[in-house]
């Protein structure tokens, strides 16, 4: 009995040792050290008050806080619901309605606190994982700039900003990462722009197909991707198509496997391609026949038309392989007069007899098939203008599919001249020649850059050299050959002032620089040689002899060093 009386008496010693200890925390101490609520078990309504009035988070040392402690804390801090094991609806609501963001604290918020906090700031569904389509569609269409802060869009939701949002920035956006993640949506875009065009054909160059109407530099990236992508576009520009020819490298496969509506259109530009079409349709020859006899066919043709525009073809191809020979018989004459004389009578003769055969054939043709006398429309020309009393600036003569000069234009606008001149370098290099007449020298300076920047090279002249000079010449034909013809220009003084070679397949007229040797001095079968694409002896001023050949660079001809032979006399002495 005395143990247990013992033991009774201690334990009624610490209970009131207990009791005395929790009256001490009141609410004047909760207000100064509310942080002192955590050593109490149960503590009272009031102490719990006192404590949150002064620090709410201390509400995280509370076991089960009633509601309206709940509230009590949030209301004044609402990021405390962190603190809340299992706040209830109520608290929930009404921390996202003071602070949306707070959200992000709720786990697995319902459906009615995720909405009441959108309405309140859009951008919090960044705070919501994998929210559903109609969570992202209630985001977005009370901004469509919610979209942003959506890591994964449904297309829906894509869809809805771009036909709801007035931010063109923000549209285009919303489709490039659209066309990034599937180019074939491309399809469903009401008005993509030009930019996310290309970011789509460069992802999938056949998306080109299903694009309506796609500008000129979208196509050009999609046979950039690929040349057989032409096939998917409807209506590919000229500079197209034949940016797709030259990455082909006129491949007579690619030009076959072209829709006949493209090889009409290439023929119609491009009249040598005719030749790589191994079984040309009716409308193609109708295209070659518009573009040799400079007529408009009014209807359709069919295969009774092939027979005779084949047999115009031998017949032409004929006389350009006479006139050859005649040009050729003429070269080999050793008086430059008669040369030029035989060459003329030769040329004569191949006008006379192109122009017998192409009437004749017109003739054949105009009952069956009707036309009128009018030149094809040229694709890559540019309108005459009336150029009286204005400086003519330049020309660009065109050639047709019998070598002839089918168009002459002249330019009496700079910006116009060059642009022209870029188009035909781009598109149709062998098919024209240009001619520049101004004296500006930035004009002149001008084109020359375009000449160097097809080979890639920065024009190494300055303008300097470009601004005429007092002195006039004269130009003296030297020599000429089958293909070329060698002009020296011969100035005031009566001496020679320099070199152009005619390149006679293209009519274009290009300086010759050469540094100690005068051309005049040399024989007429060396410079034939020369001229004919041989290695000829030429000897400078110094005496030595060498074998030198043309050479074609950006800004001209040049004299090529070949083997040197030293003359007989050098040779003597140096023994």
């Amino acid at each position: 009995m005395n143990i247990f009386t013992e033991k009774l008496k201690e334990a009624i010693s610490y209970t009131s040792l207990f009791f005395k200890a929790e009256n001490e925390y009141t609410v004047e101490l909760m207000q100064k050290k509310p942080y002192k609520i955590q050593d109490l078990i149960n503590p009272s309504k009031e102490l719990q008050i006192a404590a949150i009035q002064t620090d709410p988070s201390v509400i995280q040392f509370i076991t089960n806080p009633s509601e309206k402690i709940q509230l009590l804390a949030i209301t004044i801090n609402p990021s405390t619901i962190r603190y809340i094991p299992n706040p209830t609806k109520d608290v929930q609501l009404t921390a996202v309605k003071i602070n949306p963001s707070i959200i992000q604290h709720i786990k697995e918020p319902s459906k009615d606190i995720i909405l009441a906090a959108i309405e309140r700031d859009f951008s919090v569904i960044k705070h919501i994982p994998n929210p559903s389509e109609e969570l992202q569609l209630i985001a977005i269409r009370k901004n469509p700039e919610a979209i942003q802060y959506i890591k994964h869009p449904t297309t829906e939701v894509q869809l809805e900003v771009i036909h709801t949002s007035q931010d063109k920035k923000l549209i285009e956006k919303v489709e490039m990462d659209m066309v990034k993640a599937n180019p074939g949506v491309i399809t469903i875009l009401p008005n993509p722009s030009e930019a996310v065009q290309l970011e789509a054909v460069k992802a999938d160059y056949y998306v080109i197909g299903k694009i309506k109407e796609p500008s000129e530099l979208v196509q050009l990236a999609a046979i950039q991707e690929s040349i057989y992508s032409i096939q998917n576009i409807p209506n590919p520009t000229p500079k197209v198509l034949f940016q797709a020819i030259k990455l082909s490298s006129n491949d007579p496969f690619f030009i076959n496997i072209l829709p006949e509506s493209l090889q009409v259109t290439a023929v119609q530009t491009k009249p040598n391609l005719f030749s790589l079409i191994t079984a040309p349709s009716p409308a193609v020859h109708k295209a070659i026949i518009e573009n040799i006899c400079d007529i408009k066919i009014r209807s359709n043709v069919d295969n009774g038309f092939i027979p005779k525009v084949r047999s115009l073809l031998y017949q032409l191809d004929l006389i350009k392989h006479r006139h050859s020979e005649m040009s050729l018989t003429a070269d080999y004459s050793d008086d430059p007069q008669q040369a030029k004389k035989e060459q003329d009578e030769a040329d004569r003769w191949k006008n006379t007899e192109t122009n017998k055969a192409i009437t004749n054939f017109k003739e054949d043709i105009k009952n069956d098939y009707p036309f009128i006398e009018e030149k094809t429309e040229d694709l890559f020309s540019c309108p005459k203008t009336d150029t009286t009393n204005k400086e003519i600036i330049g020309t660009i003569s065109y050639y047709g599919f019998n070598g002839e000069v089918r168009e002459v234009i002249e330019y009496d606008n700079a910006e116009n001249y060059l642009k022209a001149i870029e188009h035909e370098l781009d598109c149709n290099p062998t098919g024209f020649r240009y001619k520049t007449l101004t004296t500006n020298p930035e004009v002149k300076k001008a084109v020359d850059n375009l000449a160097y920047n097809i080979y890639g090279m920065n024009n190494p002249h300055n303008i300097g050299s470009s601004i005429p000079t007092s002195s006039s010449t004269n130009e003296q034909i030297l020599q000429s050959s089958e293909c070329k013809t060698l002009i020296s220009e011969i100035g005031p003084d009566k001496q020679i002032s320099g070199y152009h070679i005619l390149d006679k397949s293209t009519g274009k007229t290009e300086p010759l620089h050469v540094s100690d040797i005068n051309l005049s001095k040399q024989s007429p079968e060396a410079l034939k040689k020369l001229l004919s694409g041989q290695q000829a002896e030429m000897t400078a001023k110094s005496g030595i002899t060498q074998m030198m050949g043309l050479s074609k660079s950006p800004a001209g001809w040049t004299l090529q060093v070949g083997k040197q032979i030293f003359n007989m006399a050098d040779s003597s002495a140096e023994i």
